[in-house]
């Protein structure tokens, strides 16, 4: 399953949309479909474009809410990165 996430972020008094397509294979799913799913995966991809974070998950805790805007924050310049 794929999707989309749609999310605004304010910046100098105008808002910013981002998108985040998020490429899911559960990770129950048998061999063959999964490869059958990969053949796809780039056409879907292409649909959803443009996009700023792309992200591959098989997991619940690989798309959080925090993973999702941390990527997303981190593609888009507005994270804070301090080395200590």
């Amino acid at each position: 399953m794929v999707c989309s996430e749609l999310l605004k972020k304010k910046i100098d008094d105008s808002v910013t949309v981002k998108f985040c397509h998020i490429d899911w294979r559960g990770e129950r799913i048998h061999t063959m479909q999964r490869a059958k799913l990969a053949t796809h995966s780039g056409a879907v991809r292409d649909l959803f474009h443009p996009f700023h974070v792309d992200i591959s998950a098989s997991t619940d805790e690989e798309i959080t809410e925090h993973l999702i805007m941390k990527k997303i924050m981190s593609a888009a310049g507005t994270a804070v990165h301090v080395l200590n």
